[in-house]
């Protein structure tokens, strides 16, 4: 069964994790935190996109697969 707070605390410290390595790195400079803002929000949003369509894809599998067994 799929663990929801599980889920969120790893995708949680995955992000934490990378954000702070950024920025602990020391390879930016002030004028390009907004920069790596909306890199970091486009990428976000990209990884959002494709857990959405897969998320989809497997219910439209589960809904064929269904209709096949009736048959």
């Amino acid at each position: 069964m799929f663990n929801q707070q599980q889920f969120e605390d790893k995708v949680y410290e995955l992000v934490t994790r990378e954000i702070n390595a950024f920025f602990n790195s020391r390879e930016f400079v002030q004028a390009d935190v907004i920069n790596a803002q909306k890199q970091i929000l486009h990428s976000l949003h990209f990884v959002i996109e494709e857990t959405i369509s897969q998320i989809v894809y497997g219910m439209l599998m589960m809904a064929n697969a269904k209709g096949e067994k009736q048959k």
